[in-house]
């Protein structure tokens, strides 16, 4: 499709995809609307002691659909949430940084707090920022034994290098599951985007967490387009909090990663031979790669469909899905 216009791209998506409609509800992005199923699924936000206050880490989140999420979610229940965030600062695109004075107005002020690292630009590729922000959340005063959640959506614009992007994004994620380990307490949950998990590289990072945590998912929400590559993974109960020694040895990983001139697919935390002795594992990768892969294929080529016959109508009532999911997810309809 590389020589379709971005236009005929867009309206054969909107088209082609059944939950194209879904859209926003009431937040700032689509983003906010990918947590909101998830958590509908995994029950992200729910606390056994409902008095305390829930709290969160935001990594690479901005302008912040997640956050706006959480914040929404749980003060709409009338009890009181606190989040911490750290993202890329950017000084060309105002739009990427964090964008409190769009959120939903139902939190308190007060109930988010930036973190811009030790150098104010909130890059998580930086120790230096990593170790601020674990200082900056494990010292405060909402949660000296780490934060009930933690979530990560970051990502770049691959536009037109899809097929990059599991390599490109595999710093980040390490950065990211990095930065987990220091502020998650123990038995939080844990939500991180991925993209195609098929290089070594990056399922060792997913058998991490498949050792780290009581349960682990790999899924794709409906909102998020089933045309793209892109996956959650969902890990329930972290077993043992802020482990001090795999942090050092990621932090050393990440030098490592950024001081090669090797291909990243080189680099594994985990030799491919200890992974296949676990074929309960292997099996699992195996079965959602190609359960989302058929999902992907079967979406690219209705929407080629919809390229060649762009006056085609769509195939699905995508108004009757929207009103059905937003229910099913607990999401008010916008006006």
């Amino acid at each position: 499709m590389s020589h379709v216009t971005k236009e005929a791209l867009s309206t054969a998506r909107s088209r082609s995809n059944p939950f194209e409609r879904i859209g926003t509800s009431v937040f700032m992005n689509r983003a906010a609307v990918k947590l909101a199923a998830l958590d509908a699924t995994f029950g992200l936000t729910q606390k056994e002691d409902a008095t305390s206050t829930f709290t969160f880490a935001d990594l690479c989140g901005g302008p912040g659909g997640f956050t706006e999420y959480l914040l929404w979610r749980i003060h709409s229940w009338g009890e009181t949430a606190h989040g911490y965030g750290i993202t890329l600062q950017s000084t060309e695109h105002d739009e990427v940084n964090w964008q409190l004075d769009k959120f939903k107005q139902l939190a308190p002020e007060g109930s988010f707090t930036i973190v811009e690292g030790m150098d104010g630009t909130g890059d998580l590729y930086k120790e230096a920022n990593i170790r601020h922000f674990e200082t900056m959340v494990t010292e405060s005063n909402h949660c000296k034994e780490g934060v009930d959640l933690v979530v990560a959506d970051g990502g770049f614009d691959f536009s037109g290098a899809e097929g990059e992007q599991e390599i490109v994004a595999y710093r980040l994620i390490l950065c990211e599951i990095t930065t987990m380990l220091t502020c998650l307490k123990q038995g939080g949950h844990f939500v991180c985007k991925f993209f195609d998990m098929l290089s070594q590289s990056t399922v060792s990072l997913v058998w991490l967490l498949y050792q780290l945590f009581d349960e682990v998912c790999i899924t794709k929400p409906l909102s998020s387009r089933p045309a793209n590559a892109e996956r959650y993974i969902v890990c329930k109960g972290l077993v043992h909090k802020r482990p001090a020694e795999l942090v050092t040895k990621l932090l050393q990983m990440i030098q490592r990663v950024f001081n090669t001139t090797n291909n990243i697919k080189a680099f594994s935390l985990i030799e491919r031979s200890v992974m296949e002795e676990d074929e309960e594992f292997i099996d699992y990768v195996q079965m959602r790669n190609m359960k989302i892969a058929m999902k992907q294929t079967e979406a690219l080529e209705l929407m080629n469909q919809y390229i060649q016959n762009p006056e085609a109508s769509p195939s699905y009532d995508q108004e009757q899905i929207r009103r059905h999911l937003l229910n099913e997810w607990r999401l008010p309809s916008p006006n």
